[in-house]
């Protein structure tokens, strides 16, 4: 895994292309029959896949969590942490999406009143 500058756009498997005070965005691109770098996720996430081929989800102890092909853009919202995984194309397109990484402004959680 090349390691970048996080105020530098970049093409790579997996790299920031933004890192601010309250978000970091993540382009993630594996080309078909690659894998990302292992990697986690901290903070809560917008993700939009643009196009998601077949692929799988992998875990340190060997599980392999298959996910279906989509053929339309999708966004979601991933309210949790993640562990360490990474993901691998099985289709025969680039695996493209977009991750926005929400970062905490406190400490504590507060609701707005």
């Amino acid at each position: 895994m090349t390691l970048v500058s996080p105020s530098v756009c970049v093409d790579t498997v997996l790299g920031i292309d933004v890192a601010k005070a309250k978000v970091d965005t993540w382009f993630e691109r594996v080309t078909p029959g690659e894998k990302e770098p292992w990697h986690t996720h901290t903070w809560p996430a917008v993700v939009v896949y643009f196009r998601l081929p077949p692929s799988q989800r992998l875990s340190p102890d060997g599980k392999k969590t298959p996910r279906a092909e989509l053929k339309e853009m999708q966004v979601t919202f991933d309210s949790t942490s993640q562990p360490l995984h990474s993901i691998e194309n099985l289709g025969n397109v680039v695996y493209q999406a977009y991750r926005v990484e929400i970062k905490p402004t406190t400490k504590v959680a507060r609701a707005s009143r």
